[in-house]
């Protein structure tokens, strides 16, 4: 069966969008000082933050649209349906499953780098049909797991590589499968979520480049510029 992988487009809140826009401008007009790669890299890691949920920076700020799309996605699905949801922040992790489990209490498995019970979480969300939800940092889970108990995964953050994101997207893909994989990729519009989306899904070598730290901060501000 096919692996359908699908952009869907998100609009972030007044308070997300100024917090975004704020980091960004503050980001540009510092540009002169910033001088290392991965101290820009950094920098862009946190207008992924924002653009993932506001909460990840703000102590003030909840808004995310994207989880409120999340919601959305999954009210869609049958009640008995799994999902695998992927994000690259182990802290987005944890908020993602406060807010799945207001409504649905202990529907969810989480495996992130601070998980130590990670083959526990993992053996609940294939046998335990109340576990609906498998949430899971791309670098803890997006490689070596079979996870064809869902046939939806959502991603609300990307891999820098492309390499990583097709590991990741595969999770849930098998030649065995008897209907096709749905990857929804949620992406902040008008943010570097594009940008990024672009880069790990159409230009393997620049997502190489981009993280071998062989690409120069000229080129990192261009991607800042124009996400």
């Amino acid at each position: 069966p096919p692996k359908i992988i699908m952009k869907d487009y998100v609009d972030l809140g007044k308070k997300q969008a100024k917090l975004y826009n704020d980091a960004l401008n503050g980001i540009l007009n510092d540009i002169d000082k910033i001088d290392s790669i991965p101290t820009m890299l950094a920098c862009m890691s946190r207008l992924r933050q924002i653009t993932e949920t506001a909460e990840l920076l703000s102590s003030t700020i909840t808004e995310s649209s994207k989880i409120d799309r999340l919601k959305e996605i999954i009210g869609d699905l049958d009640k008995k349906e799994k999902v695998v949801i992927f994000t690259w922040f182990s802290a987005s992790a944890d908020i993602i499953k406060r807010e799945l489990e207001i409504d649905e209490p202990n529907s969810c498995a989480i495996v992130t780098g601070k998980t130590k019970n990670s083959a526990e979480e993992i053996e609940r969300f294939k046998t335990d049909p109340s576990c609906r939800y498998f949430i899971a940092t791309i670098k803890s889970a997006g490689v070596g797991l079979t996870l064809t108990e869902a046939h939806t995964m959502v991603m609300l953050s990307l891999p820098w590589t492309a390499t990583d994101f097709e590991q990741a997207t595969s999770r849930i893909h098998r030649i065995s499968m008897d209907a096709p994989a749905n990857i929804y990729v949620l992406l902040a519009r008008n943010t570097i979520d594009e940008r990024v989306y672009d880069i790990v899904s159409k230009k393997k070598a620049l997502s190489d480049c981009l993280v071998d730290n062989k690409l120069s901060i000229k080129e990192l501000t261009k991607l800042l510029a124009e996400g």
